[in-house]
């Protein structure tokens, strides 16, 4: 934040206020589509279909892990319209300190209150990260247990594998030409459940990919409020002291130049509100 150096405490001054930095554009490339892609990926994994034939210890926990990422999402979406009411409420007072003489209590009082909302914004976006590393984690630990599973199958099978899987499908896993012979209901339960096994674990990697994408968005999220609150809390340090004897106004040239930017930040929120919200609505996770 630029401090300065020009500024006139006296008694009954009027401040032209330019300490505040102006506002870095969230990253939030790709964050919209890695949402989608985790909410399509999962719900690819609990339809009834996988859920008939896949393992029940590992559907229950898959199950688990996609509501908890949905009500994550939820969350994400609320949290969202409320960096974008913080975003708003900055551009509405930029214009305020530009049109009138604001007073020096009303000033650091409304300070006050930003910072507040920028560390509540700033807590939710650390709760958003740690919530889908969280998931990240359980995630991986099931894509490890389905990879034990199906290593035996995929990596090497014996010949009694391939008599319990039947030698079409287990042949052309090794690699290896074999006469077509099925071993009754049985192997071809125990193939289909290896394939739906592949299935589970292709959607799982893709909600992987879109994780990490997610945790490094919600991440910039939680800096730029970071950034807030300490630069916030330097103007009201500058000022409070001498709050009751000033007044604080905007030049024209920083105030429009202030809310163009905030107005850029504030759509950054609103977008993935907007795009999110219809979404969710028809996930059946």
């Amino acid at each position: 934040m630029q401090q300065s150096s020009e500024l006139n405490l006296s008694s009954n001054a009027s401040i032209n206020v330019h300490d505040f930095r102006s506002p870095p554009i969230p990253d939030n490339d790709g964050l919209e589509q890695a949402v989608e892609t985790a909410l399509i990926h999962l719900e690819q994994c609990t339809n009834n279909n996988i859920k008939d034939t896949i393992i029940p210890k590992h559907m229950k926990s898959i199950i688990e892990l996609a509501r908890l990422c949905r009500s994550l999402t939820q969350d994400s979406i609320n949290h969202c319209g409320n960096m974008a009411a913080y975003a708003a409420d900055f551009m509405e007072y930029v214009q305020v300190l530009f049109d009138e003489d604001v007073s020096g209590n009303d000033f650091v009082e409304a300070m006050k209150s930003q910072i507040r909302a920028a560390s509540s914004n700033r807590s939710n976006a650390a709760k958003l990260t740690k919530g889908f590393c969280d998931i990240m984690a359980s995630l991986k630990n099931v894509l490890n247990e389905l990879e034990e599973l199906s290593a035996p199958f995929t990596a090497g099978a014996s010949l009694a594998i391939v008599g319990a899987l039947g030698m079409a499908s287990a042949g052309s896993m090794i690699g290896t030409s074999i006469t077509s012979v099925q071993y009754g209901d049985k192997a071809k339960i125990t193939e289909t459940q290896l394939t739906q096994i592949e299935d589970v674990k292709m959607h799982l990697d893709a909600v992987m990919v879109a994780l990490v994408v997610m945790i490094d968005k919600f991440s910039c999220f939680e800096e730029f409020f970071k950034q807030e609150v300490d630069d916030i809390s330097k103007v009201v340090e500058k000022y409070k002291d001498n709050a009751n004897e000033n007044f604080f106004r905007m030049s024209r040239i920083i105030s429009t130049s202030m809310r163009q930017q905030w107005i850029k930040v504030q759509d950054v929120f609103d977008s993935y509100v907007n795009n999110l919200r219809p979404l969710l609505y028809k996930c059946v996770i």
